[in-house]
């Protein structure tokens, strides 16, 4: 009876081949997935200090000049640039 389901496209033992995957899947070693994970976050990291925003000011400032050079060179510069420029580079 098996035989000739399966000649006609039917498989009525696919069930239990299924049923037979399950229980081997649970006696398997290894196979187990790994808990997940929580991740803790400090709740002052995510803010900015006004420090660091004025170095990020400053940096935008000095690549703004930096960029100016390039294009049109030093002597394009005003004399607030070139002050600017020059403490900056003293202080780094």
């Amino acid at each position: 009876m098996y035989a000739r389901q399966l000649t006609k496209g039917r498989d009525i033992g696919e069930g239990f081949a299924k049923l037979l995957d399950s229980l081997g899947a649970i006696f398997k070693p290894g196979d187990k997935k790994a808990p997940m994970k929580t991740v803790y976050r400090k709740r002052g990291a995510q803010k900015k200090s006004k420090i660091d925003y004025d170095k990020e000011s400053r940096q935008r400032k000095i690549d703004s000049i930096l960029d100016k050079i390039s294009k049109s060179g030093y002597e394009s510069l005003s004399k607030a640039e070139k002050d600017f420029l020059f403490k900056a580079g003293k202080e780094e």
